[in-house]
């Protein structure tokens, strides 16, 4: 049985026609189901957006491009990371895997094939804990002898994964506060991700922060899993949502290496490069502002953690220390 795709979406019409025009012309597109999720809009000034987008879905509800297709509007408006985490655990309640794709990203005629081929062939290997369709054109990726490669961390741009693995996911990972101080267990956690556990202290400083993230936490548990993604060499998607974004917000160096049609793909057994993963890692760096407070957030914290939680209960302006943040989960 083909994996479900709970395809996330909101107020970019465009976008999104553009994303199930593509969807619609993968090979086993038929014989998929679709779980299209959007949420009320958040003011009147977005309404006209989310209603053009929602005009989009009902067109291919009505269509004949996939096995079924399925809207799922949301009575209220719900930030992103809430959204897509409540989307998934409620389509791996009926189905024991999923494949998701948001509303910027177009998919190779082998997408679907691709995503449920490594669905199938890794379910029961326990170290791969998320499958990807996105990759990118750096020199040595595309040096790969195999047509699929193994990375730490997970990539959101068109992935999928097993009911028993999001088992594992924590929408707030608590048991992260019992290492805040913990040099080596920092370290272990950049090995998945540079910046991994500078965004899990945002989680829990930054106010509002779990409304715009879900992909740190399960970075985190594939982390905490020993777990990795697999990827093929040649992308099976594309993102086509940085249009129009400042140079500093978007991606700077993942060149593309996508193919619309199709590309060959075989699996392996699992291979982690440590060099590789570094080169793969420094890639997901993006923007002069992203580089400085990794910088200086490493640099305090190698002098002192607590220097480092004191400052950043300063720049997030929190009205808790890391302490009392603490003290409010143990309670």
């Amino acid at each position: 049985m083909n994996a479900p795709v709970v395809l996330f979406t909101y107020s970019r019409a465009e976008n999104t026609d553009a994303v199930l025009q593509s969807l619609s012309k993968n090979y086993i597109a038929e014989e998929t189901d679709v779980y299209a999720y959007i949420c009320k809009p958040r003011d009147d000034k977005i309404a006209p957006l989310v209603q053009a987008t929602k005009n989009i879905l009902l067109k291919y509800s009505t269509g004949h491009s996939f096995k079924s297709f399925n809207i799922i509007e949301n009575d209220k408006w719900i930030p992103l990371g809430p959204g897509l985490v409540d989307a998934v655990t409620e389509t791996l309640e009926k189905y024991d895997k999923v494949i998701v794709v948001e509303d910027d990203l177009i998919t190779s005629v082998d997408f679907l094939t691709f995503m449920n081929d490594a669905l199938d062939y890794y379910e029961n290997e326990n170290s791969i804990f998320s499958i990807s369709g996105y990759s990118f054109g750096a020199d040595f990726i595309k040096k790969l002898n195999d047509p699929v490669y193994f990375v730490r961390r997970n990539n959101p741009w068109g992935w999928a994964t097993w009911k028993n693995r999001w088992a594992e996911y924590k929408w707030i990972p608590t048991d992260y506060l019992d290492y805040t101080h913990d040099r080596k267990f920092r370290k272990t956690m950049k090995l998945w991700a540079k910046d991994l556990p500078m965004l899990m202290d945002a989680l829990f400083m930054e106010r509002d922060r779990p409304d715009k993230d879900w992909e740190q936490q399960f970075r985190y548990a594939q982390c905490i899993n020993n777990a990795y993604t697999v990827c093929p060499k040649i992308s099976k998607v594309k993102n086509i949502g940085f249009t129009g974004m400042r140079t500093n917000e978007s991606p700077v160096g993942l060149e593309e290496y996508f193919e619309p049609g199709e590309s060959h793909y075989s699996f392996t057994s699992v291979k982690i490069d440590d060099n590789f993963q570094r080169k793969y890692n420094n890639k997901f760096i993006f923007g002069f502002r992203h580089r400085f407070m990794l910088m200086i957030s490493e640099s305090v914290y190698r002098i002192s953690p607590a220097l480092y939680y004191r400052f950043l209960k300063l720049y997030y302006k929190s009205d808790k220390s890391i302490e009392e943040v603490k003290e409010t989960f143990r309670r």
